[in-house]
């Protein structure tokens, strides 16, 4: 439906299960309202309240196609390889941003738009690292197993330039975005690390010794510099 007042396309969602209303923008879409059964003149209300905001996020979701885009409904995020769509929800009652994955969606929710950006990034952050016990730290404890090397200390660290870090004292970090890649690059990741606990170089020996257990790792290197320009990472 198009209303006179706002010269934008939006629609009611009926959603009993809401205590609030919510708006939502996404490229490609119309806008939408979304809460309790409302009546027509009272949807328009909210919708004409908040003109402004929605005429902001709709230039914000057409630029989402660039590579800094900032986030908004309608951007992509990785997670585990695959690319989900966002939807951002104003939540004025939290003070930090909060992430939800529903499976096939991430839904983050943050108190305003003042530093919303931050705080979204933020929040991402959070979660990135509640999935790395989940799925990094046991692949690290299967591969050091299965390579017969252990580290001393294997903990989580936001690298500007590195996805992960092996130190002379057996100390590996890893960046929590790292769960952001497809599985298969997750383990070359690890691989690549604790390589490193026997050659602390990058010499003929210690890519040798990646080549026996990873011997498509020349693939999974090419394929993870792909993924340093999509997520924003850096290889060593």
């Amino acid at each position: 439906m198009r209303d006179a007042s706002t010269h934008f396309e939006w629609r009611f969602v009926e959603a009993p299960h809401l205590t609030r209303y919510y708006i939502t923008v996404a490229k490609n879409r119309p806008i939408e309202l979304k809460g309790p059964l409302l009546p027509r003149a009272e949807q328009e209300k909210i919708i004409c309240k908040k003109a402004r905001w929605i005429q902001k996020k709709l230039a914000e979701v057409a630029r989402t196609n660039t590579e800094n885009a900032d986030l908004v409904t309608g951007s992509r995020i990785q997670f585990q390889g695959r690319d989900y769509e966002t939807e951002i929800i104003i939540q004025p009652d939290i003070k930090l941003a909060q992430v939800e994955f529903t499976g096939d969606q991430f839904r983050l929710f943050v108190p305003g738009i003042k530093q919303q950006q931050q705080l979204l990034q933020n929040g991402l952050l959070r979660f990135f690292r509640r999935q790395c016990h989940a799925l990094l730290f046991p692949r690290v404890a299967y591969w050091e197993q299965k390579i017969g090397q252990r580290a001393d200390v294997v903990s989580l660290y936001p690298f500007r330039r590195n996805w992960a870090n092996c130190s002379a004292d057996r100390h590996v970090k890893f960046h929590p975005r790292c769960v952001q890649l497809a599985p298969d690059l997750l383990d070359y990741v690890i691989i690549h690390e604790l390589a490193h606990l026997v050659h602390l170089n990058h010499s003929k020996a210690f890519w040798g010794l990646v080549a026996d257990i990873l011997p498509d790792w020349k693939a999974r290197h090419q394929q993870l510099k792909q993924c340093d320009k999509k997520i924003g990472g850096w290889w060593d």
